[in-house]
């Protein structure tokens, strides 16, 4: 198996119709080593768009990928927290909200 095909949906602006393309990919010639790299380059830039999105970027991290199809859960560090809702203080409100709906 040295080809896959998908159908990828790609805008070229925001706000333009998506075209449709079927995108053939094509690993003819790559070792598994290789077949690896460009796998972990794809996990660093999901890690990436993750950490932006978190609002946290840390000094180290371990990403594990999750299965094709699936998502990861997103585990909040307690710095996270506070990046994400500003303070300590509002991050232990938040807290104490979820808290007491459960």
């Amino acid at each position: 198996m040295s080809k896959i095909t998908r159908l990828v949906s790609t805008k070229m602006f925001a706000d333009d119709t998506a075209v449709v393309t079927e995108l053939t990919i094509n690993f003819a010639g790559l070792t598994p080593e290789d077949i690896m790299e460009v796998a972990s380059q794809a996990a660093i830039v999901k890690w990436q768009s993750n950490a932006r999105r978190m609002k946290i970027i840390p000094a180290k991290a371990e990403y594990m990928v999750p299965k094709p199809g699936t998502r990861q859960q997103t585990v909040l560090t307690p710095e996270g927290l506070v990046a994400r809702y500003g303070s300590v203080e509002a991050a232990i409100a938040a807290l104490e909200v979820l808290k007491a709906k459960n």
